[in-house]
Order: C-alpha cells, then sequence, then structure tokens
C-alpha cells in the first residue's frame, strides 16, 4: 500500500471548478469520482482489502483505508462488483467520535461551513436517518449538497446503538464522501431493501 494514502488524508481540500457540473468536478487532495483506483493502488493492495457489502445488494461494496497519522481515521472507496478498472463511484474521508455525538456535530458543521462557502448554488438537503440493521435505534444525521446530475457532496454524522456499538464494533462517526448519482441511486433504493 501506498505511503501516498497518509499525506492524502492529511487534510481535506475541497477544490471547486467553475461551472462545476457533475461530482468529478470536486476533489479530495486530488480524488475525483470517476478515477480509477489503480491510479493510486496497485491492484493487489486494492484486492488485498477487506470488502464490505450492503445487505440487500451486491452491486457495489466498500473498501477502507485505516490511517493513525491524520485528522480522519480512514479513508474509503465504494467500487463496482466486477469492475477491473476500479473506477470510483463514490469515497470519503471518517472521523470516529467515541460515543460523543456532540463533538461530532461539532466537528460537522465546521466542515459544513467550508463546503458552503464553495457550493452556494447547490440544493441543500438536511434529515435523518434510521438504520435499518438494528430495529432504526442508529441514527444518522445528514446534510446533502445535491448537484444538477443529483450526484451528491455529504456530510454526516451516526450515533449508533448499543447494540451495534457492541455486537458490531461500530462507533459513533462523521463522514464526509463524494458520489456519483449512479452510487446514490442504488444506495437510496437497493443497498437496504
Amino acid at each position: 500500500m501506498r505511503t501516498f494514502i497518509i499525506t492524502l488524508i492529511l487534510t481535506v481540500n475541497f477544490q471547486f471548478l467553475s461551472k462545476a457540473d457533475d461530482i468529478s468536478d470536486f476533489e479530495i487532495e486530488g480524488i475525483s469520482v470517476g478515477d480509477s483506483l489503480l491510479k493510486y493502488y496497485d491492484k493487489s493492495s486494492i484486492e488485498d482489502l477487506n470488502k464490505t457489502i450492503y445487505p440487500a445488494s451486491d452491486k457495489f461494496y466498500q473498501i477502507e483505508i485505516k490511517s493513525n497519522e491524520s485528522d480522519y481515521d480512514s479513508i474509503s472507496f465504494s467500487l463496482k462488483k466486477n469492475d477491473n478498472d476500479y473506477i470510483i463511484y463514490e469515497f470519503g474521508v471518517t472521523k470516529f467520535f467515541d460515543n460523543n455525538l456532540k463533538a461530532c456535530k461539532k466537528f460537522m458543521n465546521t466542515k459544513l461551513t467550508d463546503i458552503e462557502s464553495i457550493t452556494k448554488n447547490l440544493k441543500k438537503n438536511t434529515y435523518e436517518f434510521k438504520y435499518p440493521i438494528d430495529d432504526k435505534k442508529s441514527i444518522a444525521y445528514i446534510t446533502d449538497f445535491i448537484l444538477n446530475d443529483d450526484s451528491t457532496i455529504r456530510a454526516y454524522c451516526v450515533n449508533w446503538s448499543v447494540v451495534s456499538e457492541k455486537e458490531r464494533n461500530f462507533e459513533d462517526n462523521f463522514s464526509l464522501t463524494l458520489s456519483s448519482n449512479e452510487y446514490e441511486d442504488w444506495l437510496n433504493n437497493d443497498a437496504y431493501n
């Protein structure tokens, strides 16, 4: 695995390009949705990572790379099953907050301020999502910035239930993601149903 990832997630830096029409016009540290992950990692390194599959569909899977050397604890990439080009359909950074939703939301608010400063003309949607994996006791507090093609910049804090924290070893967390419209459609309609 390249040491590039450490410098990649040291800071999250959005670059907004004038006349941004879709999510590929946004970058986090030089990576965009639509890039091939092979640009950053060799095939064997990618294949050695654990895959996370959603409960109702395996069209996409997620891989995660942990880091102890930055403000963020991990970076994740969502890829399409059987895609030998490893095209990135969604990716993001995550910071964990051990049972501290208040600190998570405070951190999220600083990131939302940054995002809003570069996305003034985007549609904004704030809502809550209750995860079905534990009888809807885990809640995500989400703000989406939606582009014209329905691709999304998403910032959210998750308050995992006691069950998810103990049985699945989940931690409350903040995540910032860039998602293609294809991935968003699948996530909202197929991943959990």
